[in-house]
């Protein structure tokens, strides 16, 4: 099944999930295969327009946080 969007290890598919999410084999194939979020919405519509808010993030959206500077003063 071809994604309808991929960037970043992030993955969006058009189609059912019930179709997609078999396919996949698991969640812990999908973190081994480096994949961040995988996304499945059956609207194209809808793809197109999470593609496009995924598209105008740059830099890709960050996995850790840096502690608020409150936080930070405590370490």
């Amino acid at each position: 099944m071809t994604p309808y969007y991929e960037r970043d290890g992030i993955v969006l598919f058009n189609a059912d999930c019930r179709e997609v999410l078999p396919t996949l084999a698991a969640g812990v194939a999908a973190y081994q295969l480096g994949r961040k979020a995988i996304l499945v919405e059956l609207a194209e519509r809808w793809c197109e327009v999470a593609a496009k808010r995924l598209e105008a993030q740059t830099p890709p959206m960050p996995l850790e946080f840096a502690p608020a500077p409150e936080q930070a003063a405590m370490l």
